[in-house]
């Protein structure tokens, strides 16, 4: 490996996120590589989200980095986070969107734009990127996200679920840019199945899937679902209570002591029927 390629991983080092005087994440060291899918499973309140804000660069200052006006409190982090060996709360806000793309839990738009308008935003770090190239970009992440017949549709009389799939096309557009530009391009998504029909769940697992081994992406997946993890990540991290229960491969990382501590609750693990190298998991109640 050469000595570029060894800086192309995401590094926390005792990471710790509070909300107020509540500790939501605690004392996080791991690394993330480009080349895999990651997803972070855990209870609501787990620190899921926070994880991935803290991972992306939302904190824009250590110690004290933002107001959390829903929870009407002050969000403190502690730690370092270094991405592609550099402190990630060095990075202006436009370095960071030329490393990593996000897809937030919840996003708003209130301006009337059509699909391809939204879509295209993906590509707003990028003013060097000429036109051609960028929409190509753009219809290869519609088709990626089932969105080819509603490209000139008006985002704001979607469904929930083709929303989502909207802002998951708009997340791709960034990731390939990233990708033209820089080799490689980091992933943030937090619950981007969410909103979905099963069909689309496994349609936009199976796309990360695939784009993740094609396009050199390192992606992070917050998941309520344990069989999309377990059949499409390569590897699984469970979080209780802000702390880091497990972090391995499905294999090793989905037993069912393990699922049945972060969730308190029962659960079994067997292999699946269709395809008996990955598992699938029930509650055993």
């Amino acid at each position: 490996m050469s000595r570029a390629q060894t800086h192309l991983r995401i590094s926390a080092l005792d990471l710790s996120v509070n909300h107020g005087a509540q500790s939501v994440v605690k004392d996080f060291s791991f690394e993330m590589r480009i080349g895999e899918c990651i997803a972070v499973l855990g209870a609501n309140g787990a620190g899921k989200s926070s994880l991935l804000t803290a991972l992306s660069g939302e904190y824009s200052k250590a110690r004290i980095s933002l107001f959390n006006a829903a929870l009407n409190r002050a969000a403190f982090m502690k730690g370092a986070v270094i991405m592609n060996g550099a402190p990630l709360l060095a990075m202006s806000p436009n370095q960071r969107a030329r490393l990593r793309a996000v897809l937030p839990q919840h996003s708003t738009l209130t301006f009337n734009l059509v699909v391809e308008e939204v879509v295209q935003m993906g590509a707003y770090p990028f003013s060097e990127a000429k036109p051609e190239q960028v929409s190509q970009w753009i219809g290869a992440s519609l088709l990626d996200a089932d969105l080819a017949g509603l490209r000139c549709s008006k985002y704001s009389e979607l469904s929930g679920g083709e929303q989502q799939r909207v802002q998951f096309a708009r997340v791709l557009v960034q990731a390939r840019a990233i990708a033209y530009f820089q080799g490689h391009a980091w992933i943030f998504l937090d619950e981007p199945t969410s909103s979905l029909d099963p069909r689309h769940q496994q349609l936009l697992m199976a796309k990360i899937h695939s784009l993740v081994k094609t396009l050199n992406f390192g992606v992070m997946i917050i998941m309520h679902d344990l069989n999309l993890a377990a059949y499409w990540c390569d590897r699984v991290m469970l979080m209780k209570d802000g702390v880091l229960i497990a972090d391995d491969c499905p294999a090793k990382g989905l037993t069912a002591e393990n699922l049945s501590n972060c969730f308190d609750m029962p659960m079994q693990v067997m292999t699946h029927p269709i395809n008996p190298n990955k598992l699938i998991v029930v509650a055993d109640q």
